[in-house]
């Protein structure tokens, strides 16, 4: 591999791991809001 190919692959591997980082945080943030309406519906039975 030569300088320029290293370059590339290391350019590649950093995008993605941006990705995944991404994907985690809207995973994440869904989960959040998913249980957030779900308590949100259950206080308002209680009323």
């Amino acid at each position: 591999m030569n300088d320029n190919e290293m370059k590339n692959h290391e350019r590649e591997r950093i995008n993605l791991s941006s990705k995944s980082i991404q994907y985690n945080e809207i995973y994440r943030y869904q989960k959040i809001s998913k249980i957030t309406i779900n308590s949100f519906f259950e206080l308002r039975m209680k009323q």
